[in-house]
């Protein structure tokens, strides 16, 4: 008669630990796609601000970031020194 106290000593335990692997690489690819996915809306949502960034400076006209009169000097003194022809006085 076999003995009855030891019966996990001759379980084949090849079926649990294939469909563990199993599992875990499912679950892997799983998490895959969630990760590829957030990695893609973050992309889109990138390039849109970029974009929308980009097409909001072009609508503008051209605003002049430095302001002469901030800086306390002369417009036109200013384009005098930068003349090529200075007229006689």
């Amino acid at each position: 008669m076999p003995d009855s106290g030891n019966v996990a000593a001759g379980r084949d335990w090849s079926y649990e630990i294939i469909s563990f692997v199993v599992l875990a690489i499912l679950s892997a690819l799983s998490h895959f796609w969630y990760v590829l996915i957030i990695f893609a809306s973050a992309l889109l949502t990138r390039e849109l601000v970029g974009l929308s960034f980009r097409y909001l400076m072009d609508s503008l006209p051209l605003v002049p970031w430095h302001s002469w009169k901030a800086s306390g000097l002369n417009v036109q003194a200013a384009h005098l020194r930068h003349q090529v022809f200075k007229p006689f006085k």
